[in-house]
């Protein structure tokens, strides 16, 4: 990675997550005369620039690729452009590295003849530095937001684990650290944590401590026995130096006991957790329709009562199999109420509980069957607060962790129109692009994204072939093809529709005349002017002339079938007659 020093240059930087902050101190002047002479950074030739690291994938770009990347980006600020061009996923001037990465080569080339040297030849003698790699650990046991320590806990409830360690980053996936868990004399017990998000050096997890009987009976991952009164101990080896960090909090003796009046005893728990949950949900519903009527009061008082119920169903069941479900309806509440509000911080707040809530479905309760309703709809929320790669990681997740799941007919449908606004916005770059060059780079760009687009869009009809989107989305991912001027591609495609469920007229006549362009796209890029004067040309322009005709006889009423009228009259068609 070229870097450029000026004489008394920047440095320092931004801290990395854990620390506080970031300090520096100069090194003593090489020449002993100047040591106790005050003397400025020009007479002393001292150079400084800040080595930025930052974890990531190596560069794969030769050192002439980076280059041309270094007078691009000149040009661009030059220019007062916004923006940064980069080396794979990190910035163009950040070295990057592993947690496995043991050091870093730091080398200034000179040259003794300094005629040369004011000439451009930099010499091939070299000052090397070797630097070695380290990074510090750090271990948290949290509230529910990661916001404050945890001293104690009730038995039943949950702690949730936080470790920031760059060493425990080793690949460009999301990777597993292990944490140990020791509750009282017990033997520890390991926990894995997941990385948030791959290179990001933050790993979380929750623990569950329960009685020792429980503990045993289960088998779910992250579940601790213990006894009341038990010192719970979370340790961890990290770093680059195996540094042992340990955390504590302590389960309270008794529980955090209320008292609560029946109206009704059921002698089935399961029969009285339903009724109580029915009863919330009809309150929602009433204050769905209150809120309708602009009764927006009288609606906030139904969902403060409904939202009573269902918290106080989640405290007075917890071992219940309907935690998770109360947990699922408490987050979908408050996603629905950040919809009702217009005070943005106050929607901002809402979805980050619905959010929270609907994270805890799918940690603790990943077997039920409103875990993938719960994944779904925390990709929803992050995509409603505009976070859109979050949102397509957690919809990427629901496909491969529920597979079998109605949800991911939709999942499929909204990433392909993800990657489809990824397409439009490079498109929207290349028009604003000053360079030939620049334009290239962001044209190849736009054109892979509208590829994948049409990619993941064609792959909801034969998975599900019945579902109300199937022959939307292979019209849209079709249309996306053409997009990317892959017209043969997109050919294919449109003739899935025009051979399959044909229920839908609107759709399959939007198909067929969207056949029919790209063949004629295909038939004027094999000859000049126009004019398909080559064989395969020819046989292009007969394909489209056909398909436009069909349309027009099997769907005469539709608007693409007065589209394809006009159509029928362009001059490729002159000599043409069926």
């Amino acid at each position: 990675v070229p870097l450029s020093a000026k004489i008394g240059g920047a440095v320092g930087g931004r801290a990395a997550p854990g620390y506080n902050g970031v300090t520096w101190r100069p090194a003593a002047p090489v020449d002993q005369r100047r040591r106790d002479r005050p003397a400025s950074d020009m007479d002393l030739g001292v150079f400084m620039c800040r080595v930025g690291l930052m974890l990531g994938e190596p560069s794969t770009l030769t050192p002439e690729e980076r280059a041309e990347r270094v007078l691009e980006e000149a040009d661009r600020r030059a220019a007062g452009k916004k923006g940064e061009f980069t080396a794979g996923e990190v910035p163009l001037y950040v070295v990057p590295l592993l947690g496995t990465n043991d050091g870093v080569v730091i080398g200034f080339p000179f040259n003794t003849n300094v005629v040369a040297y004011e000439e451009g030849d930099l010499g091939t003698n070299w000052v090397i530095r070797h630097f070695t790699t380290f990074s510090d650990p750090f271990l948290d046991v949290m509230d529910k937001a990661f916001s404050e320590p945890m001293r104690t806990r009730y038995m039943g409830e949950t702690a949730y684990l936080r470790v920031i360690d760059p060493a425990g980053d080793v690949s460009g996936n999301k990777d597993a650290i292990t944490v140990m868990v020791q509750a009282g004399d017990a033997e520890p017990v390991p926990v894995a944590l997941m990385e948030v998000f791959p290179h990001s050096a933050v790993f979380k997890g929750t623990i569950q401590v329960v009685t020792k009987e429980e503990a045993a009976a289960s088998r779910r991952p992250g579940v601790v026995g213990a006894e009341y009164g038990d010192e719970i101990v979370v340790s961890y080896i990290g770093g680059s130096t195996r540094e042992k960090l340990k955390r504590s909090f302590k389960i309270e003796m008794g529980a955090d006991g209320v008292v609560q009046c029946f109206t009704r005893n059921f002698q089935d728990q399961s029969i009285a957790i339903q009724t109580q949950f029915t009863v919330a949900e009809s309150y929602f519903e009433l204050a769905k329709s209150h809120r309708e009527l602009k009764q927006n009061k009288l609606a906030d008082q139904e969902i403060a009562q409904g939202r009573k119920l269902l918290e106080e169903a989640v405290r007075d069941f917890p071992d219940s199999e309907a935690k998770a479900q109360a947990e699922y309806l408490l987050g979908e509440l408050a996603l629905e109420l950040s919809y009702a509000t217009d005070d943005e911080t106050r929607k901002r707040e809402l979805a980050s509980d619905a959010l929270a809530r609907f994270s805890d479905v799918v940690l603790t309760y990943p077997d039920s069957p409103y875990a993938p309703k719960a994944q779904f709809k925390k990709a929803l929320t992050l995509e409603k607060l505009q976070q859109l790669n979050p949102a397509c990681e957690e919809y990427v997740k629901l496909a491969y962790k529920y597979p079998d799941s109605p949800l991911v007919a939709e999942t499929i449908a909204r990433l392909g129109n993800y990657f489809l606004s990824k397409g439009k916005e490079f498109q929207a770059q290349m028009d604003a692009a000053a360079t030939e060059a620049e334009k290239a780079q962001v044209a190849k760009q736009m054109v892979d994204m509208y590829t994948t687009a049409g990619d993941v869009l064609r792959r909801l009809a034969p998975r599900f072939p019945g579902h109300k989107l199937a022959t939307k989305t292979t019209v849209l991912g079709a249309q996306c093809y053409m997009r990317a001027e892959k017209y043969m591609r997109a050919v294919r495609t449109f003739e899935e529709v025009m051979e399959g469920d044909r229920s839908d007229g609107e759709v399959v006549a939007e198909a067929m005349y969207w056949c029919a362009e790209s063949l004629m796209k295909l038939a004027v890029a094999k000859g000049p002017a126009g004019q398909p004067n080559s064989y395969a040309g020819q046989v292009a322009a007969a394909r489209a002339f056909k398909v436009l005709n069909n349309l027009t006889w099997e769907y005469p009423e539709s608007m693409w079938a007065k589209y394809a009228r006009g159509k029928l009259a362009d001059p490729m068609f002159r000599k043409m007659s069926l």
